[in-house]
């Protein structure tokens, strides 16, 4: 249960993502190419077998891949959290959001 948890959290931070790509002023299109990000989750019943298939006995099965995953997107969440700003540009002015809506 705990590594079924483990691997919702990057979608539930993908699902989150389009709200600040809104509030920064990104155009529908910017966010619907953010959509694609879902798409390697989409097809694990392709790569899924693949990656299973190869495993350290000592770790076990679920694990050899799972560990290095989850601490890939930790390193890349932290690496990306300090320059997020430079990615995403300047948040609008509160005038200029008023004005859109």
């Amino acid at each position: 249960a705990n590594s079924r948890l483990a691997l919702g959290v990057p979608m539930g931070l993908a699902a989150a993502v389009p709200l600040v790509l809104q509030e920064r002023g990104a155009s529908y299109s910017e966010q619907g190419i953010f959509s694609l990000v879902s798409w390697p989750f989409s097809l694990k019943l392709l790569w899924a077998p693949l990656v299973d298939s190869f495993y350290s006995v000592r770790i076990g099965r679920r694990r050899t891949w799972l560990l290095p995953t989850q601490f890939l997107c930790a390193i890349l969440m932290i690496f990306s959290a300090s320059s997020i700003d430079f990615y995403l540009g300047d948040p609008p002015s509160a005038s200029a959001k008023g004005s859109r809506e």
